[in-house]
């Protein structure tokens, strides 16, 4: 298991820095992110389920606000959540192009298919 993971990791990696617009940096994190959680809640795996559950919990909400607070405090961001910003973007990509389907489709088109 250990092998796959690392090889998977390693792809991830490779395909960021062969791609262009991939960012690794977001790569690396996830995977710094995943260790450290991993070494965090690993030590607990054989407690008693009841335990165990809030101490998974008590973790994943510490790191939630961890990472919401660390994204609030980047100087560098355009929006206040810049993966919202994202499908912001992606929103707008997506009507352009079907604005751009709907203006080369016949006009003739275009009416049979409100009809329906």
């Amino acid at each position: 298991m250990m092998r796959s993971l690392l090889t998977f990791a390693g792809y991830n990696l490779l395909f960021g820095a062969a791609i262009p617009g991939i960012d690794n940096s977001a790569h690396i994190g996830g995977l710094l992110m995943g260790l450290a959680l991993g070494a965090i809640l690993g030590p607990h795996r054989t407690e008693v389920p009841e335990r165990r559950q809030a101490h998974e919990r008590i973790v994943f909400i510490a790191a939630a606000f961890l990472l919401v607070g660390m994204e609030l405090s980047s100087n560098d961001r355009t929006d206040t959540l810049p993966c919202l910003g994202g499908v912001r973007r992606l929103r707008t990509q997506l009507k352009s192009i079907v604005r751009s389907l709907n203006s080369r489709v016949p006009s003739h088109a275009n009416r049979t298919t409100r009809r329906l």
